[in-house]
């Protein structure tokens, strides 16, 4: 409004200026800003604007990331997307960036966020400040990396791998056992190892590089040259046994070679890699093996081995006859499943378990009973097997068949034991034969120079005559006994002179010469009618020394007197006679000797009863030489029967 000097409004000035260029700015930022919000929406980048500790945008990728809700996302503490190994980084580089201060900003950081689920994401932060409504803010495009960190990580992993094995290879070929030996398309040598040079003596400078018909390996060239022809035309691995060569030593020995082909697409003719190893040692051991092998199985010992379980896993020749099985029954089975005994079978178990648990050898001698049911001794070593690292794997196990010698060794001990006897009782003998001859003599000596210095009656030089007789004929007795067992033992027995003879008289003899010995005992016969006139054809006289003898232990072992009885009766072809007495009897322990020379019972019942253990092993001696047999039955307090028998016939 215009006023005049007095103040009275006068009129109305108008006044502006032309502000449609500055609209049409505002309109084309608008437009502009419309745009790039389409675009950052529709980013598949994403896409924020923080300021003042909170998100002012987010667009549908960032919402899609993180896995809120715009709403959610515009309220929430920023940190809470954040792993909490990088909130601390995250937080210093968004205060700092809003100070205006960037240089020592981290560019195109990656770090973890975490999503609403929890499952945990890489990104790379590309952070830029802008502002933002009049004040400073940050635009973040969030570029989700898992996958690419994950591939990036494999290839890592891989690479690092493909680089170990490099290492490995590079170190395996210097450091392998076997020789290698590469070579071309072009026949020369790539690759020569450490053992190719230790074993051929040529180091891999001096090699690598030369034609391989030329480089000096000193080897069956015709052999190779002719498996790598076929390698090459077959395209296939050749392998070559014992390859004879000279080895750095000069000395000679066999390879063994596996020829392999290396295929390259660019050449028609391939190369060829030569594997191989020194088998000198080996073959060697083999041809030892072999020895081994035909010793255990021809060894005179049964061999074999057994497992940690006491199973067997070899068995020779040897041990198979002593179980009568074939190997098939054996190998695997242990002696549970394989002997007969089930006891032994225990005790050979508990001696594996012995050797296993102590790691010491056991040697055993013990008899056992085979499949066929045949009792064998057998001395056994059981030796226990170690690995490498000192572990027991088993056991070897020596064992000898020692029955023949078992027994051969019973025997000697029985002969032994019987030598021992006999020589006992052939001192006893000397005693006793000392003594018996002593007695007599004294009686003959004594009477004789009675009757020589002093003048007796009639009566009484008949009753001292009578007993020097008597006491002669029992020295004749005993010498004739000593005469006989000399001829018996020296091998030439005596003269058997056969006739025929009545055997009724021979006994009728022999029982009026004892009743005229002795009042104590009454005398029996028994002898069948059609018997009494029987005739045998024998030594007469030595059937008589032996009827003599059994009727003469009857009456001495008969102390009480009694009934002594002689009974004859036929067996078939033979005639059987026994003389029974009523005694002391004979126990049963004595029952094997009776019949051995200067064998005599001794107990207290038969103290102070002269003999000398030879009647009996006489009178065996000529019963079995007239073909007959003779024994004896006894009870204790009962008597004793004597019996032998003759043939009627011979």
């Amino acid at each position: 409004m215009v006023r005049d000097s007095s103040g009275q409004i006068v009129g109305v000035l108008f006044s502006g200026e032309d502000i449609t260029e500055r609209k049409k700015r505002e309109q084309k930022l608008q437009e502009s800003e419309e745009r790039y919000k389409v675009i950052a929406e529709n980013s598949f980048s994403a896409i924020y604007i923080f300021q003042d500790e909170r998100f002012k945008f987010v667009n549908s990728a960032f919402i899609r990331l993180s896995g809120y809700t715009k709403k959610e996302l515009m309220s929430m503490d920023y940190l809470n997307l954040i792993h909490p190994d990088y909130r601390d980084m995250i937080k210093k580089t968004t205060e700092q960036a809003l100070t205006g201060d960037i240089s020592n900003l981290p560019r195109e950081p990656d770090f973890k966020v975490i999503r609403k689920n929890g499952e945990i994401r890489w990104v790379k932060l590309m952070p830029a400040v802008i502002k933002y409504t009049g004040k400073p803010a940050i635009i973040g495009n969030v570029i989700d990396i898992t996958k690419y960190n994950k591939v990036k990580e494999t290839l890592q992993k891989t690479y690092d791998e493909l680089q170990k094995t490099n290492a490995q290879n590079e170190q395996l070929f210097a450091s392998i056992s076997s020789i290698i030996i590469s070579v071309n398309e072009n026949d020369k040598i790539t690759q020569w190892n450490k053992i190719s040079e230790k074993t051929f003596g040529i180091a891999a400078k001096n090699i690598i590089g030369r034609p391989f018909h030329k480089c000096g390996i000193h080897w069956e060239w015709a052999i190779i040259a002719e498996g790598i022809l076929s390698c090459r035309k077959k395209k296939r691995i050749v392998r070559l046994n014992d390859v004879r060569f000279t080895q750095a030593n000069g000395n000679k020995g066999y390879l063994g070679i596996t020829i392999n082909p290396i295929i390259y697409k660019t050449h028609r003719q391939p190369g060829v890699l030569l594997l191989g190893a020194d088998i000198t040692e080996r073959r060697r051991a083999e041809e030892r093996l072999k020895q081994y092998q035909f010793m255990v199985e021809s060894a005179y010992d049964a061999i074999f081995f057994k497992n940690l379980k006491s199973q067997y896993v070899i068995a020779n020749k040897k041990t198979l006859e002593a179980f009568a099985l074939p190997l098939e029954k054996v190998i695997g089975k242990n002696d549970y499943e394989i002997m007969l005994n089930k006891e032994e079978a225990d005790k050979n178990i508990k001696d594996d378990c012995i050797v296993f648990e102590t790691g010491k050898s056991k040697k055993i001698i013990k008899q056992m009973t085979g499949v066929d049911g045949k009792k064998r001794w057998f001395q056994t070593i059981k030796v226990p097997q170690f690995d490498d690292e000192g572990k027991i794997i088993g056991l070897v196990g020596i064992a000898r068949d020692i029955t023949e010698h078992k027994i051969f060794e019973n025997l000697i001990k029985e002969q032994n034991e019987q030598l021992k006897k006999l020589d006992q009782m052939k001192s006893e003998f000397l005693s006793t034969a000392a003594h018996e001859l002593r007695t007599p003599l004294t009686s003959i000596l004594g009477f004789s120079e009675i009757l020589l210095k002093r003048e007796l009656d009639k009566e009484r030089q008949n009753k001292f005559l009578k007993i020097i007789n008597e006491e002669a004929t029992s020295l004749a007795n005993l010498i004739n006994d000593l005469l006989d067992i000399s001829k018996i033992e020296s091998g030439q027995g005596f003269k058997i002179k056969k006739a025929p003879f009545k055997l009724r008289e021979v006994i009728m003899k022999n029982i009026n010469f004892f009743k005229s010995q002795t009042n104590k005992h009454n005398f029996q016969l028994n002898m069948p009618g059609d018997l009494v006139d029987i005739e045998i054809n024998a030594d007469k006289d030595k059937i008589y020394q032996v009827v003599e003898n059994l009727l003469s232990n009857a009456i001495k072992f008969s102390t009480q007197g009694g009934k002594i009885i002689i009974s004859v009766e036929q067996a078939n072809e033979k005639v059987k006679v026994s003389v029974i007495d009523n005694g002391m009897g004979i126990p049963e322990k004595d029952f094997p000797y009776i019949f051995k020379k200067f064998y005599r019972v001794e107990n207290t019942l038969t103290l102070g009863i002269r003999g000398t253990g030879l009647g009996l092993a006489i009178a065996k001696h000529i019963i079995e030489s007239h073909g007959g047999e003779i024994w004896a039955e006894s009870k204790i307090g009962k008597g004793s029967t004597f019996s032998f028998t003759l043939p009627i016939h011979t």
